[in-house]
């Protein structure tokens, strides 16, 4: 037999609503249905937003450590007097084998490096090789008309953009300068992997 769904209660004229047999099933469904939808939909929304956010970017430490190569090749240039050929070893960094050292001289039109070297010769490090102006390039300005960067594995050398890779282990160059330009040689051995 069927409970009825509103009972006197004894002494009161209210009427109880029996909560296990509702009135409206369908209603009551619907509602909790709905919460749970919404519910799902929102945690989605917040896991893809933390997954944008975390995988975009590169990690902090990469980033830092870039930029803490470019300090320390920059500082070696600088301290080295002029019309001579010194061996300059710099450590890499873990995260490195995406990143390059990129040189832009003065001749290299504004529109083909990044803005704030627009018509200096500068350093750069770049993540994939890319020099854009955004918070994955760090560059220096260097007071030299042309920077010339020269890869002994790969042979690259280029008048306008020169670049060297930049490897997790210790780097070996090969440095020199003059009034006008810096050479930068990688000297690489022929076990080096790549």
């Amino acid at each position: 037999m069927k409970k009825k769904m509103f009972q006197k209660t004894g002494s009161s004229s209210r009427f109880y609503i029996n909560p296990i047999f509702p009135k409206n099933k369908k209603a009551l469904l619907m509602k909790k249905v709905t919460a749970l939808v919404i519910a799902l939909i929102g945690i989605s929304l917040f896991i893809i937003a933390l997954y944008k956010i975390f995988t975009n970017q590169p990690s902090t430490t990469e980033h830092e450590n870039a930029e803490s190569f470019l300090n320390e090749v920059v500082a070696k240039i600088n301290s080295f007097p002029l019309d001579q050929t010194y061996p300059l070893n710099i450590q890499g960094f873990e995260g490195a084998d995406d990143w390059v050292l990129v040189g832009y001289s003065k001749s290299v039109p504004p529109d083909d490096k990044p803005q704030v070297c627009f018509t200096d010769t500068c350093i750069c490090t770049c993540q994939s090789g890319i020099c854009e102006s955004d918070e994955t390039t760090k560059c220096e300005l260097i007071e030299i008309e042309s920077i010339r960067f020269i890869d002994r594995k790969y042979k690259y050398e280029s008048p306008r953009v020169n670049q060297l890779f930049i490897e997790e282990q210790f780097m070996k160059f090969e440095f020199s300068k003059n009034s006008t330009t810096i050479k930068i040689t990688h000297l690489r051995n022929d076990n080096t992997k790549n």
